[in-house]
């Protein structure tokens, strides 16, 4: 998050906590509530030269407290998760549990399943490879040790819309303009779902190429390394990118000897494939082999 995207938060908290409780009647009916905001917009130096809208209502009537270049058409950015989360609240519930299903088609024969495997999603976005670990582990206690068919992966819960129409291109590699999908995975607890993080450790000495891992390790990211190892006291100037339309990711720049880890969240091109590439990988985990292929379907 950049230092704007920090200010901005913080003013928007602020608000928030301006006009909690007895201070919103009271900077009402003194008249100090437009002189208050008035003062940030006009002063604050991580506002200067930008565009701000205000709308501000009572939650009980709906009335106008006080606006600011309401009509000015704007994008809202990280504030529509507020109202997004708000009516996800309210329609599923505050109990809601996000269900990932497995399913078994066809016939087990001693430790040999002579059918496919589904894993379906339902909008999890919370799933981390530990989870797929679990639902390996489960066809383990069935004691299937052998596929005889394919795994497929059913995202059918969504549809196939997989990013908003104003999404600009070049934003679909970056952690926020990742795909939407009902099958999905996160690489850890911040939960930036259908993306890896590509780490980035300066190679052993000078002239060698940096070691590039991904987290969680996915055979679907294929990643091309172009970096090198430079000496301690020079620049670090890393870049990563992935291919639009692909999922190659490339790793170039220099690291400096001796510095630290340099992560990078990026997306990847389909989160339902990733997911199943993550799933299998438990599997063999388990030691469960599929001969059959990974792909996308419907449970029918």
């Amino acid at each position: 998050m950049t230092y704007k995207r920090k200010l901005s938060f913080i003013f928007f908290l602020f608000l928030i906590c301006f006009f909690d409780g007895e201070s919103k009647q009271a900077a009402n009916d003194d008249g100090n509530l437009e002189k208050e905001i008035q003062q940030i917009l006009e002063y604050s130096p991580g506002l200067a030269g930008a565009l701000t809208g205000i709308s501000i209502r009572s939650a009980e009537t709906g009335e106008m407290i006080y606006e600011w270049g309401a009509q000015t058409r704007l994008r809202p950015a990280s504030n529509l998760k507020l109202l997004t989360a708000a009516a996800a609240l309210e329609t599923l519930g505050e109990d809601h549990v996000f269900q990932t299903e497995l399913y078994i088609k066809g016939v087990q024969v001693g430790h040999v399943l002579q059918g496919d495997v589904y894993l379906k999603g339902k909008g999890d976005p919370t799933l981390l490879e530990k989870d797929f670990d679990e639902l390996a582990a489960s066809l383990k206690r069935r004691q299937v040790k052998l596929v005889h068919g394919d795994l497929i992966a059913d995202d059918s819960w969504y549809d196939d819309i997989r990013y908003s129409q104003d999404l600009v291109w070049s934003d679909e590699q970056e952690y926020y303009g990742a795909a939407v999908s009902a099958l999905t995975a996160s690489p850890n607890e911040d939960y930036d779902t259908g993306t890896v993080i590509v780490e980035i450790t300066p190679g052993e000495k000078a002239g060698k190429r940096a070691t590039v891992k991904l987290e969680p390790e996915t055979d679907y990211v294929k990643v091309i390394n172009k970096t090198k190892t430079e000496s301690a006291d020079s620049n670090k100037k890393i870049e990563v990118e992935r291919s639009h339309g692909t999922q190659v990711i490339t790793v170039s720049g220099t690291i400096p000897e001796r510095s630290g880890v340099t992560k990078e969240w990026i997306s990847v091109e389909d989160p339902t494939e990733y997911a199943l590439s993550l799933f299998e990988k438990s599997m063999k985990k388990h030691g469960i082999k599929v001969l059959g292929k990974r792909e996308k379907g419907k449970r029918q």
